[in-house]
């Protein structure tokens, strides 16, 4: 198996509660340097991949668990961490609209702040390690954020990034593997995770160079229905009462998102508004 380093963003959700010196949107704005100073003064700590929750890292686990695979996370609080790091709960994110950024232009140099006060960076890591092959796996939101630490990094034939087409990955076209709704709806997944998702198929078919990770992304969604020409069979309300009876007769605590998905494979159309609506009513009954 070649050997990987692999990389994610950060997540809102977390396991711990954040304490208020670490939540940027009550105690912010806050200059860079004094955030790291209390970053790496709270005394609770916990493992990175401990901290984070939700469908995103429930997936990014699975990759490098039980697996020689350098795993980290592109953390929007504490810069680059090592899964295995013991980090505090914090409240800031590049995702988020609340995001103050008054000591700092935008959340791009935000970032190179953490990587200057903390002395470590995305760049520093694969030259670091350059017998390794580096897949990101972050939305266009993170990668405006990273993006002056890694487009030194630019043409390196090990430096492989999985994210969404956006203008932003032009400068980075050597480096891109895009991902597509195509590849979303072959893998019965959701927008946070389907970088995540691609980045596990490309390690598990033990891809070695970028042009046959492209290569497996390209397969797995031309062997899926074009999404947007897709024909769709409408469920009238009768139809869709009598089928979700009969799936909650076989799983009573399946979830909403679930059954959606069910859905979707199938072709049927059902707008989430009016599946939400008759999955509620029905299981009161």
């Amino acid at each position: 198996m070649n050997n990987y380093c692999i990389y994610t963003s950060c997540a809102k959700r977390k396991s711990l509660k954040t304490p208020a010196n670490l939540d940027y949107d009550h105690d912010g704005p806050i200059d860079p340097k004094e955030w790291i100073e209390r970053i790496n003064q709270h005394p609770q700590k916990i493992r990175a991949d401990s901290l984070y929750i939700g469908d995103l890292w429930a997936v990014f686990r699975k990759i490098y668990q039980n697996k020689l695979i350098d795993s980290y996370v592109i953390s929007a609080g504490c810069g680059l961490k090592k899964t295995s790091d013991r980090i505090p709960p914090y409240a800031i994110t590049y995702s988020g609209q609340n995001f103050k950024i008054a000591y700092v232009k935008d959340a791009s140099t935000w970032w190179d702040a953490l990587c200057k006060y903390n002395n470590t960076s995305i760049y520093q890591n694969v030259m670091a390690n350059p017998d390794k092959i580096h897949i990101l796996a972050i939305g266009t939101t993170y990668l405006k954020a990273v993006h002056n630490d890694i487009i030194r990094l630019k043409d390196m034939p090990n430096v492989w990034v999985v994210t969404s087409d956006h203008p932003i990955t032009e400068t980075l076209k050597n480096n891109i593997i895009t991902t597509s709704l195509k590849f979303k709806y072959a893998m019965s997944g959701n927008a946070v995770t389907i970088h995540a998702r691609a980045m596990r198929e490309i390690i598990e078919a033990d891809c070695s160079t970028i042009a046959e990770a492209r290569k497996l992304i390209e397969t797995i969604e031309s062997n899926h229905n074009n999404v947007t020409n897709a024909i769709r069979t409408k469920m009238t309300d009768e139809n869709l009462t009598r089928m979700l009876n009969v799936i909650f007769d076989i799983r009573k605590n399946i979830s909403y998102t679930e059954i959606l998905t069910i859905l979707r494979r199938h072709g049927i159309a059902c707008q989430d508004a009016r599946l939400s609506r008759f999955y509620h009513t029905i299981k009161q009954i």
